[in-house]
């Protein structure tokens, strides 16, 4: 008799456990793409204008790392930023870390350190109220020139000259949870 009170008591547990976390189960629902607001704006258009055919190079900030930059038109809640791009599909590219910014007052602070995933990177985080990002990718390096060292004893050295080329972005998108959108 004790076996039975307990397994319909167990039952009971599970489904009032499962109903209650019925939310958690669902599929988050995203926003629009705020990168295809009205007044959106980026370093390059071409990378928020919803065309994967289109594209720009990040802004080379260092030997590094390069800079893409969104501007929303006004504050937003961010929960999930995605990056496409072919360069940053290559082997050399696939791992490597990225940092997503967000802009508080004039102070950018740092939200996330992410790797790349491939052509399309998807970025998530809790929902951050903002009005800019800024998402930071590694650069390629190009070969320049071959130059000769010669040191103090007379040898000769070779020495490779690289310069850092940022990677080409197809495109941004940004979403926010659709149960902050207004």
């Amino acid at each position: 008799m004790n076996q039975i009170r307990i397994s319909h008591f167990a039952f009971f547990f599970l489904s009032v456990t499962l109903i209650s976390c019925k939310q958690f189960l669902q599929p988050q629902s995203w926003s629009q793409n705020y990168a295809q607001m009205e007044g959106t704006a980026a370093n390059h258009a071409s990378i928020i204008d919803g065309n994967y055919e289109t594209g720009s190079n990040a802004e080379l900030v260092n030997q590094g790392g390069s800079d893409i930059v969104v501007i929303l038109p006004v504050q937003k809640w961010i929960s999930k930023v995605v990056i496409f791009s072919q360069q940053l599909n290559d082997p050399k590219f696939k791992g490597k870390k990225c940092n997503l910014y967000i802009k508080k007052g004039t102070k950018w602070n740092e939200v996330k350190l992410f790797p790349i995933q491939g052509f399309r990177t998807e970025v998530r985080l809790p929902a951050i109220e903002t009005s800019q990002l800024r998402i930071r990718v590694p650069n390629r390096l190009g070969f320049r020139q071959m130059s000769r060292i010669v040191n103090k004893q007379g040898d000769v050295h070779n020495q490779k000259l690289y310069d850092p080329i940022p990677p080409r972005i197809e495109e941004i998108e940004i979403y926010g949870p659709i149960d902050t959108v207004e």
